[in-house]
């Protein structure tokens, strides 16, 4: 039976949880613009991630409360965003990914009253990562989630090598291990960032070059050259260091991070 209680703007929730092993998974923090309450069984989805979770009433709540830094996953309320004055989707969408490295996705209490597909299309068009609606069903709001949160904090160990590599969204920072021995790789560039993320999160399969440049470059995906990621593969290898040589190229396709231990260390 779904839970009728509501979780309202300023309510911080958080929920451990911990692999399979009993090691603690990667924390990346979401966020919900809203000044709606949340229906209990929508929030208890999102807290149930295992995830600090945060409901901030207004724009001004999240800023003084989020470091501009911090990575994590941003939900915005369709309906607050359209009610800004003198401010188009846009523009919002634009000034928050300016400001956050963050997965940026609009929400929707209830779909058709939003507007339904027009709303979708508007904001997936006006910048939006994803346009989610609490009405749908639970189980897909929660799968749409845990994709997102696997894209942000991939972990894959490498038995061939005895290494492994960890992102944190939330500083933004990779950290690489050689028989268990952790250390911080070089900073990566937002971009470069991103695209580690990418490949780490799909080990062993093919992306393609335009892929990373719709995934990476969005909107402005059309106007960047092919050779743009090219280069931003090449300073990642280097920034990596030995792990990565297991960034694969794959000649007129794109390119493959190689989880078979390709690189030995």
């Amino acid at each position: 039976m779904p839970a009728r209680g509501l979780a309202r703007a300023g309510t911080a929730l958080y929920n451990q949880e911990t692999g399979a092993k009993g090691t603690a998974m990667i924390k990346i923090p979401i966020s919900a613009i809203t000044p709606q309450p949340l229906l209990k069984d929508a929030a208890s989805a999102l807290l149930g991630l295992g995830c600090p979770f945060t409901i901030f009433g207004n724009l001004r709540q999240f800023e003084n409360s989020a470091p501009p830094s911090a990575g994590g996953i941003i939900l915005v309320d369709y309906d607050y965003a359209k009610s800004l004055p003198n401010c188009t989707l846009r523009d919002f969408l634009a000034g928050l990914k300016l400001r956050y490295p963050r997965s940026l996705l609009i929400l929707t209490a209830q779909f058709r009253a939003s507007g339904g597909d027009a709303a979708m299309l508007e904001s997936l068009d006006a910048g939006a990562d994803d346009f989610l609606a609490l009405d749908m069903n639970i189980a897909v709001l929660s799968a749409k989630m845990r994709a997102y949160l696997r894209r942000l904090a991939p972990e894959r160990p490498d038995g061939a090598t005895g290494a492994a590599v960890r992102l944190d969204a939330r500083l933004r920072k990779v950290w690489l291990s050689d028989k268990g021995r952790w250390q911080e790789a070089a900073t990566l560039t937002p971009r470069e960032f991103s695209i580690f993320a990418l490949l780490l999160g799909r080990a062993g399969q093919a992306v393609r070059r335009e892929e990373i440049l719709e995934d990476i470059w969005q909107a402005r995906a059309g106007e960047v050259n092919a050779e743009t990621v090219d280069k931003h593969v090449e300073s990642l290898r280097k920034k990596l260091g030995r792990f990565g040589r297991k960034i694969k190229t794959l000649y007129g396709t794109g390119y493959y991070l190689d989880e078979a231990g390709g690189s030995r260390i």
